[in-house]
């Protein structure tokens, strides 16, 4: 009998050792929990709308870049736009107090590659997140969950390094939304209006070439009313593949549009507007937006 249940014990040995052999790595990631290896090192780049409700519902914007450090650290920058209150440039993260965790969350079905964010940077209340992962960390999906805000945000990787004006230099189309301050020369009834801002879209193409100029056409719709715009401007992209994008009569008032620029991957880029009013210095447009490269064929 003792012979016996040695061998089986050896025989259940043996097949458990098999099992864990032909298991799928899927599968061993599972048993292990933790899946940061999918994003660790790693920089997502990314653009985002929603609203933020501070007793008064108002629109926000933004677009920036995170990175996913070992450890469970994490860095970054933002840029933010958000109605009635301003906007706010290159909000830099700390990479000592930012943090995230990640792991294969079995307790809900379907078990996926999930956790949580939490961002910190000097003079700013910490930005949370709930985040989940797709295969292979080529995205990252995240919804903000801090009180009174309704924001989502979608992340691909991208460059922090190596950029140029002449790595972007090419063609690129565009649809965005966002909404414009009213003002006296361009206003509509309040209650087609959020907080004092009117909505808008626009379809089009731009193209960048390589000594940083640019040519760009469109159709807007503002609030319904239909136009169409083009124009020249310049843009600057540094190392770091950050930039600046200025389009000096792009706006139907005839103002200037200046707006963040971040490098993206396979031909993407990001933008979010940086302009305010004069007088309460709250954003004239609260818009972020993606570019796509495009060719003739």
């Amino acid at each position: 009998m003792k012979h016996r249940t040695a061998w089986l014990h050896h025989a259940f040995v043996f097949v458990s050792v098999v099992f864990l052999l032909a298991a799928s790595p899927l599968e061993a990631q599972l048993r292990s929990g933790d899946c940061s290896h999918l994003v660790v090192n790693r920089s997502f780049s990314q653009q985002f709308q929603g609203f933020f409700n501070m007793g008064i519902l108002v629109p926000t914007a933004g677009a920036g870049f995170i990175t996913f450090l070992p450890g469970g650290k994490m860095k970054g920058s933002v840029t933010l736009a958000i109605g009635e209150l301003g906007v706010i440039p290159d909000i830099t993260f700390d990479s000592n107090a930012s943090q995230y965790s990640l792991s294969w969350d079995q307790t809900k079905t379907p078990a996926v590659c999930s956790g949580t964010i939490t961002l910190i940077a000097a003079g700013e209340p910490p930005f949370d997140f709930q985040l989940v992962v797709t295969e292979g960390g080529q995205q990252v999906e995240m919804i903000h969950t801090d009180a009174g805000l309704t924001v989502t945000v979608t992340g691909l990787p991208v460059p922090t390094r190596g950029c140029s004006n002449r790595a972007v230099g090419a063609t690129y189309s565009y649809t965005m939304t966002g909404w414009g301050l009213a003002t006296p020369d361009l206003s509509f009834p309040p209650e087609q209006m959020l907080s004092g801002y009117y909505p808008f879209a626009f379809s089009g193409a731009m193209e960048l070439d390589a000594s940083g100029g640019t040519v760009w056409w469109d159709t807007a719709s503002l609030n319904g009313t239909i136009m169409t715009r083009s124009g020249t401007g310049s843009y600057a992209v540094k190392p770091d593949c950050t930039g600046t994008l200025v389009l000096p009569t792009a706006s139907p008032t005839g103002q200037a549009i200046n707006a963040e620029l971040f490098v993206g991957k396979d031909g993407v880029l990001y933008i979010v507007d940086l302009d305010t009013d004069a007088i309460s210095g709250i954003p004239l447009y609260v818009l972020s937006g993606t570019l796509h490269t495009t060719r003739m064929p």
